[in-house]
């Protein structure tokens, strides 16, 4: 039988870590329709219908069938397997990276949660450090998308094919530079961080000379994110450059590898301010 370990997060900051034999947790639902838990999105009504339910085969619990029947490609019959494995590498990798995207949110919901007063702000720091391990692994499955695994002559088999569809359009990404204060709104994230500093009655500058503190270890896991989305939109811009070209458009119309290198910009400039490096806002 299956065997699932979980941590469900309320808005409260209890965690519960259930182990059972067999049984898929569903989250228990505080009383009130609008209090959300960890990575559910406010504004979206609770589902209160669905009950535990035994898994008995691993492809059902994750999913898997219903996950490779969505590895359909574009391509004509005519373009040859060799074409449509290229298709669907970049495809795939298209894919894991928005399950990997929802992970993050669900991440950084837990460490906003467990910022508030009252909580255990080491739980924060969990979440923020699995936030930047994710996307360290997302870029190293981005890599993959540049030669010699991909090049230019094999995507431009199947790239007009895509268009108008292009990445810039995840709605996922977009509510991560949200979350990273990149959208041109505050970070909730980080607003979460300074009002948890002024609750313990501190300042920044105090937190970061302070290594024994719990906000002190929150800070460079921020730090820590803050790093590994610059490295991530690094190896995007790079790969845009050595896939696509330096002058071509986006399959969206953007200005392709421009449109990245303009969205390269640092998360939480004030906190690494705050240590004495100067990022661009």
């Amino acid at each position: 039988m299956l065997e699932w370990s979980g941590a469900l997060c309320e808005l409260d900051g209890v965690c519960r870590n259930p182990r059972r034999q067999g049984v898929i947790f569903e989250r228990p639902r505080p009383a009130g329709g609008n209090q959300r838990g960890c990575g559910e999105q406010p504004g979206v009504a609770a589902d209160t219908s669905r009950t535990a339910t035994p898994m008995s085969r691993y492809s059902e619990y994750v999913g898997a069938d219903q996950i490779l029947d969505l590895g359909f490609v574009v391509s004509a019959d005519a373009a040859g397997a060799s074409a449509k494995a290229d298709e669907l590498h970049f495809k795939r990798i298209h894919m894991e990276s928005e399950l990997s995207l929802a992970q993050v949110l669900t991440d950084m919901h837990c460490a906003v949660d467990f910022l508030k007063p009252q909580t255990d702000v080491q739980k924060a720091r969990f979440h923020l450090d699995r936030t930047a391990g994710i996307i360290k692994g997302m870029e190293a499955k981005l890599n993959l998308l540049r030669p010699p695994y991909f090049t230019q002559e094999r995507f431009e088999e199947f790239r007009d094919l895509l268009a108008p569809a292009s990445g810039a359009q995840s709605a996922s990404f977009a509510r991560v530079r949200h979350f990273l204060g990149l959208e041109g709104t505050e970070s909730p994230i980080y607003k979460q961080f300074i009002n948890a500093v002024a609750g313990h009655g501190t300042s920044i500058p105090v937190v970061l000379r302070s290594p024994a503190s719990p906000l002190y270890e929150v800070a460079h896991a921020l730090l820590g994110v803050a790093t590994a989305y610059e490295s991530w939109a690094w190896s995007h811009y790079q790969n845009m450059r050595l896939v696509v070209g330096e002058k071509k458009e986006g399959t969206a119309g953007t200005l392709g590898a421009d449109f990245l290198k303009g969205r390269m910009v640092a998360p939480f400039p004030e906190l690494w301010s705050a240590i004495g490096v100067k990022k661009g806002v």
